[in-house]
């Protein structure tokens, strides 16, 4: 799956990434493409530190006092979603690989 779209609806929250499927490993890799526009400029502008503490919740970890870049905070969790979203994850990923707890 790859999504090549730079903005969403007039948002520059999009950002291209493909999602690859390594059958020999059993791996899913998500590869996010580097900043290459003037979009991706306003990302990388981004620079206030974006707290991880709700993250940690939703995702499963403890985010307390650690801090991310909050242009690619916003990416990745519009890219999350955006996987989520196309159930992209249950389309690409054969049984063989899933495991029990692995988030769709």
């Amino acid at each position: 799956y790859a999504s090549f779209r730079n903005e969403r609806d007039g948002n520059l929250i999009a950002t291209p990434y493909c999602i690859l499927v390594d059958h020999d490993s059993k791996s899913v890799i998500v590869a996010v493409r580097g900043s290459a526009s003037l979009e991706d400029l306003v990302t990388d502008l981004q620079l206030t530190p974006e707290s991880m503490e709700g993250v940690g919740k939703v995702c499963g970890f403890d985010g307390e006092k650690k801090y991310a870049h909050r242009g690619i905070l916003i990416r990745a969790k519009w890219i999350a979603n955006d996987i989520k979203e196309k159930r992209a994850l249950k389309t690409l990923v054969p049984p063989n690989l899933k495991e029990k707890n692995a988030v769709d």
